[in-house]
């Protein structure tokens, strides 16, 4: 059952969403799985179809019982973030913003760190996006970096306004990419 995961999975990544979603749903009836993945992965085949309102429905109560997960809260940020920019209203802005910020606080999880910097920003509140982007980069530092650390520390250098660290990380999460043959969606 884990092999219909890494297929559902698989599907999302490579943008076949109307697949993922029809698979999605029949896992959803099968109580061996872990369906707050099948969740996940059904809220992110919804939102990247153009279908946000669909997704935040599915992540919803997944994210209530899971607020301080990492995974759970950067799929319901991102989903905010297309509801934003689908409406322009600032208030989805603000609620993506809010639950990137809430899980980074709790789990000090970068990915939703560097997410909560750049929506505080976006949501004019560049000072609180600078304060949120040094935690990240406080955190990051000093660590081993893989390609998306990397190039986390350049968007977290650039929203403190070092130009300088900003392109050095990029260079360098360049390099690791053509070296892994990254593919970019």
């Amino acid at each position: 059952m884990a092999d219909q995961i890494q297929l559902l999975q698989e599907l999302v990544n490579f943008g076949r969403y109307l697949e993922a979603r029809e698979l999605a749903h029949k896992l959803k009836n099968n109580s061996d799985l872990d369906l707050q993945r099948v969740d996940q992965l059904l809220a992110l085949s919804l939102s990247k179809s153009g279908s946000p309102e669909d997704a935040l429905a599915t992540l919803d109560l997944t994210y209530r019982r899971n607020p301080n997960d990492p995974e759970t809260a950067g799929i319901l940020g991102g989903i905010y973030k297309e509801l934003f920019k689908k409406h322009q209203d600032s208030k989805y802005a603000i609620l993506s913003r809010d639950t990137y910020s809430k899980n980074f606080e709790v789990t000090k999880n970068y990915y939703t760190g560097i997410n909560a910097a750049t929506m505080s920003v976006i949501a004019g509140r560049a000072i609180q996006g600078r304060e949120i982007a040094n935690a990240v980069i406080q955190s990051l530092e000093g660590n081993e970096l893989g390609l998306w650390e990397l190039a986390t520390l350049g968007e977290a250098n650039l929203l403190t306004k070092n130009r300088e660290r900003c392109v050095e990380y990029y260079i360098q999460a360049r390099k690791i990419a053509g070296k892994e043959g990254v593919e970019y969606p």
